[in-house]
This record gives structure tokens, C-alpha cells and sequence, in this order.
């Protein structure tokens, strides 16, 4: 039964949230006084549909597991073979690898520096990609900082202080959907609710958005990459 897999969290709110990982585990955030009973009998009426969605987070898992077993590493929506090698002292992309020296694997560190050295990428690709494109489009809304984080369940975000904050892993994405994340987040920098005219906002800056934001979602099994 699926109630006997998940994860349930009993919180200060008014009805139940159902959430599947990328690493497939279900977690259920329930009001404090919702029965076990009556969590169990809304998660049998859901059964079906949250079946369906954990076989295809485990298909999409299979069929990316040479990046969860440190085979390959995505920059730029490129994928490149990790080669452990004794010929180099520090980790860097040449052509279609990732060299990484031989030590890092035996010292089980090789999660450490992909994510150190993707981070470092993002702060300065994705940054420099964030002016550009306020030059491209002439955007006038001022932002006060840009930070890099390691998030779990998000791509970016922007607060009521101006301050924008990326997910580094977006650095892995193809270009078109990280613009479609800066210009997301540069959006929100003059509505910061998800409003009717938040999206116009979006669209007159990225009018293909709805594209991009379909591909995104297909990438969120890349969002529990490197954690450890």
C-alpha cells in the first residue's frame, strides 16, 4: 500500500498535500488532527494516479542513471563523460569529458567538486546571461543581489527585498529554459504573486515561456542531484 511507503509530516494547515521526490518517495503533509485513518482513506482514492506518477519518476530514473552514478554530468544541456584520470590535479570540462583526478573517486568526493565546480559555472554563466538579457530587453526593474543556493524543490526565486536567487544546477539546462528562469524571477522583480498579470509580464519578455516551462518539468529528477 502506498501509505505504508510514504512519509507523513503533520503540520499547521487546512487539507492534505501529497508530494512525490525525485528520488521517488512519497511524502504527505497532513493537518495535526487528520486521522491516520482519514489519511489513508484520501490516499486510497488517489492510489491509481500516484502509482502511475512514481513509475514515471523510477522510468525517468533508470533512464538518467548514468548521472546518478557519477558516469556523465550536464552543462549547458550537454552531456559529458566523468574520466577519472591521474593526469590532472583539478577538475575541468575538455570537449566531451569531465576530468576529474582518480583521488576524488577513491576518496568518495567526486559529488563534492561536480557540485563546487557547477556552482562556480552558474555564478558566472548564469549571471552574466541575467545582464544580458536586461540589455537584450531594455528591462528597467532593479534587482539588489543575486545568490546561488543548493535548493531542493526550486529553480530560482525572488523575494520583496530584490533579491534574486538561482538553484546552481539550473547551469546543467539548456539555454533556452535558463532564460526562461532569469526572465521568470526578473518578472517577479515587478509582481511578485503568480497573477494574471505576472504572466503578461513574462510573456511580452519571453513570449515561447509555456515551451520551456513544459521542459523544465521534465527536469526536476535533476533537483536531488549532489546532495550528498
Amino acid at each position: 500500500m502506498i501509505i505504508d511507503k510514504a512519509s507523513i509530516i503533520r503540520e499547521n494547515r487546512k487539507s492534505l498535500k501529497i508530494t512525490i521526490t525525485p528520488d521517488a518517495k512519497i511524502i504527505i503533509y497532513s493537518p495535526l488532527k487528520l486521522s491516520f485513518d482519514k489519511i489513508n482513506e484520501i490516499i486510497k482514492t488517489k492510489e491509481t494516479l500516484l502509482n502511475k506518477k512514481l513509475n514515471q519518476v523510477r522510468e525517468t530514473n533508470v533512464k538518467n542513471q548514468d548521472l546518478f552514478s557519477y558516469k556523465k554530468v550536464l552543462l549547458l544541456g550537454k552531456e559529458y563523460f566523468i574520466v577519472p584520470t591521474t593526469k590532472v590535479e583539478k577538475v575541468f570540462f575538455s570537449e566531451d569529458m569531465f576530468l576529474v583526478p582518480k583521488k576524488y573517486f577513491e576518496l568518495n568526493k567526486i559529488s563534492f567538486f561536480i557540485r563546487k565546480t557547477l556552482k562556480k559555472l552558474a555564478e558566472k554563466i548564469i549571471t552574466q546571461r541575467l545582464y544580458e538579457l536586461i540589455e537584450q530587453k531594455n528591462i528597467k526593474y532593479k534587482f539588489t543581489k543575486i545568490s546561488y543556493g543548493n535548493f531542493k524543490s526550486k529553480w530560482g526565486s525572488c523575494d520583496n527585498n530584490g533579491v534574486i536567487k538561482f538553484n546552481w544546477r539550473l547551469v546543467m539546462l539548456e539555454s533556452s529554459i535558463i532564460d526562461f528562469v532569469i526572465l521568470h524571477e526578473i518578472s517577479h522583480l515587478k509582481e511578485l504573486n503568480h497573477s494574471k498579470q505576472f504572466y503578461n509580464i513574462l510573456t511580452n519578455l519571453y513570449p515561447n515561456w509555456k515551451i520551456e516551462r513544459k521542459k523544465l518539468k521534465n527536469l526536476s529528477f535533476l533537483l536531488s542531484l549532489y546532495n550528498n
